[in-house]
Order: structure tokens, then sequence, then C-alpha cells
């Protein structure tokens, strides 16, 4: 049996296994793979990319804390992975093991899937981790008229935006997680990639109401709860919602195929979704 996993730290609520083996079993690969989780301490990180390598596991999706910190443990990264400076994506390329990022792929198709065009678009990221560097690359690389990248640690949006404003024509622009109104008073596309509003989380938005628009698409990247208080207010306003779970699907459809070599059965893996999230309310 091929063992696939998750790891992080910590990383009980991740929905990846329940997604990547309802792939599994829908293609009939369910006696060919399993998908776990595991909880892998940052001390614990090394030793686990040993047992890797001794074709314990045959491929990982990675979350918080180790995307940035599992990059020297790998032979290569892609380019994806460069541009975002963090890895989610672990799996075998021969005898090299090969550090990808889907996370930024992922946000795209989940705003494709919306009717959303990024080409020409004035765009908002709030966040400044492993995911908001992958998305704010993918966005410039698409075409994205402006990208604004907005964090409470201004260091941390500085520094992806000088790493992704080199690789596209796209204007980037880092400020204080204080001048979110001013940064959404033009903007067609607002992307939260911060864990505020996950289930547990003391505050419930970082996003004022009144500066979502009619016109605007807002993904939220937290997908449980499956509504967040971020998309209930999109959706109050007449905005496109766009729901965690789709980015959870869309990015974990691109790591199915890395592993398996297979296309994902996206309707399967949302049914399966679909049905926790329901049942979690």
């Amino acid at each position: 049996m091929k063992r696939l996993c998750v790891i992080g730290d910590p990383v009980g609520h991740s929905l990846s296994p329940l997604i990547h083996n309802a792939a599994l079993e829908h293609l009939g690969l369910h006696k060919e793979y399993v998908f776990e989780k595991r909880k892998v301490s940052s001390e614990g990180l090394a030793d686990f990319v040993r047992l890797v390598r001794q074709r314990e596991f045959y491929g990982l999706a990675v979350t918080m804390p180790h995307k940035r910190t599992i990059i020297p443990l790998l032979d290569e990264i892609s380019e994806e992975a460069k541009l975002a400076g963090a890895v989610n994506t672990v799996y075998w390329l021969g005898e090299k093991l090969v550090g990808h990022n889907t996370d930024g792929s992922g946000c795209i198709k989940a705003l494709e899937a919306a009717k959303a065009t990024v080409k020409g678009k004035i765009i908002v990221v709030v966040g400044a981790g492993g995911a908001a560097g992958a998305i704010a690359a993918s966005l410039c690389m698409t075409g994205a008229k402006r990208l604004y990248i907005l964090n409470r640690t201004l260091k941390k949006a500085k520094a992806i935006a000088e790493v992704v404003r080199k690789a596209s024509d796209t204007e980037v622009f880092a400020m204080d997680l204080d001048l979110i109104e001013e940064a959404l008073a033009n903007a067609n596309i607002l992307i939260n990639a911060t864990f505020v509003g996950m289930k547990g989380s003391q505050k419930k938005t970082i996003v004022p109401m009144a500066s979502i628009k009619r016109d605007m698409t807002v993904l939220d990247l937290v997908y449980d709860p499956a509504q967040t208080t971020l998309i209930k207010d999109a959706k109050r306003v007449g905005a496109i919602a766009v729901p965690g779970s789709e980015m959870l699907l869309q990015q974990g459809a691109l790591q199915f195929k890395l592993f398996t070599g297979k296309d994902a059965p996206l309707d399967a893996m949302r049914a399966a979704l679909r049905k926790k999230l329901e049942a979690a309310r």
C-alpha cells in the first residue's frame, strides 16, 4: 500500500484525507493508495522527511508550520514553489523528492469556477503566509493589473511583494492591514489568506462589510465553517462569494494528479466534502 499524507502542527482539522480518499475510492485506487494525516512538530520534520526518503510515504500535502522549513530538506522545488517561497506538496519524480505549490493554481481555478477573471483586475490579498505567497505569484503571472498584499506584519507583506513584482508586469503594493478600506476602494477581487474566521477563531472577520461591493468577487480560504462571516457578508451585499471549500478542492485535485498521475474526480471529492461540512453545522 502506497501511503500519502498531510503533515502539519496542528493537523487534526485537515480535510485533505477526506477528499483524497474519496477520489481514490471513486477511481478504484483505494487498494493501492491510502491518504492519512500526521501531526509532525517543527523539531520532528527532518526525521519525518527521512522516513519519506525510505519510501514510507509516496506523497505529502504540507500545511503550517512546514511550508517554508521543508524546502531545504528536498532535492528540488518547482518554479511555482520558488516564487511562492513555500511548498504545499511533496512528491517523487524518479529518484528526486520534489516540492511544489498548488495553492496559487488552485486559487486561480477556484476563481475561474466562479466565472471571475483575474487578468486586468485589481486584487487584494489579506495575509502573508505560504498560501498568500503562492496566490500572489499566480495572480501576477495570470495578468492581474494591480495587487495589494495586506498584513499586520508589514515586513512579511513586503517580502512577498518584492519577489512577485520581479516576476511580472503587475503593480504590486505591500500595505499594513489597517489600510484595508483604502486598498478595497477600487478592488475587483478580495482574497482572505489568513486563518481569521476559522472555527474556534476569536475574530470572525478582518474585512469591514461596508468595504465589500456588489461587483466584487470574494474568496475566503477558510473552509471550516463552510459559511464564514466574510462569505456571509459578501452574499448579503450581492457580491460573488467563493467559499474556501472550492479552493481546497481545486488545489487538492492538482496534488492528486502529482501523487497518482490520474485526473482527480472533482465531483466525487466535492460531494464528500459537502457531506462532511453539512454534518458539522
